[in-house]
């Protein structure tokens, strides 16, 4: 076998490596919607008396993504999935209720998160920023395909790898966009 051969076979797995990531983030998303889908039909059935009857199975995974997720895995999936929208921990809460997730059980739930999201901060599992004009702080959770895209972006246009204004600039515009559209 030629030296060709192996580099080819390389970078066919990294390519179908970078394919299935980048497939991973699109299906953790979806399951974030469905969660809350689910969430709200099942709270809209029970308005209406309607009495529903899930699966063994379909009831084993929902109650098992509620109990043994912990909150810090149940935000960074919420912020990952509005990649790349920088989030307020007031949205957060809001997401975390629609999906289901007890928030009855922090005297101060909004504080809670808050402090975990500082915690994913310095983990540096989470971004953080403060918005120029209100002051308030905001936080958001790369994907790894979106990350790997902006290296991509700033090593071919010889950049340091340090992401400018404009792109800062241009993450909260679509962060404020997305927010409008959820209301």
């Amino acid at each position: 076998m030629t030296d060709s051969y192996y580099q080819r076979a390389y970078e066919e797995a990294q390519k179908e490596l970078t394919d299935l990531v980048t497939q991973q983030e699109e299906i953790e998303r979806r399951i974030l919607v469905l969660r809350q889908t689910v969430s709200n039909l099942q709270a809209l059935c029970e308005s209406k008396k309607i009495e529903i009857m899930p699966s063994p199975a379909d009831e084993y995974i929902v109650e098992y993504l509620l109990t043994k997720s912990t909150l810090p895995d149940e935000i960074v999936t919420i912020l990952k999935a509005y990649w790349p929208a920088w989030n307020r921990p007031s949205e957060v809460r809001n997401e975390l209720e629609k999906l289901g997730y007890d928030m009855g059980k922090y005297t101060n739930p909004l504080a809670t998160i808050t402090m975990v999201l500082k915690r994913l901060v310095e983990a540096g599992k989470v971004q953080e920023m403060t918005h120029a004009e209100q002051g308030y702080k905001m936080y958001r959770a790369p994907r790894l395909s979106s990350l790997a895209e902006e290296h991509t972006m700033h090593q071919t246009k010889g950049g340091s790898g340090i992401i400018d204004k404009n792109v800062v600039r241009h993450a909260l515009l679509a962060s404020e966009k997305m927010q409008k559209n959820r209301k």
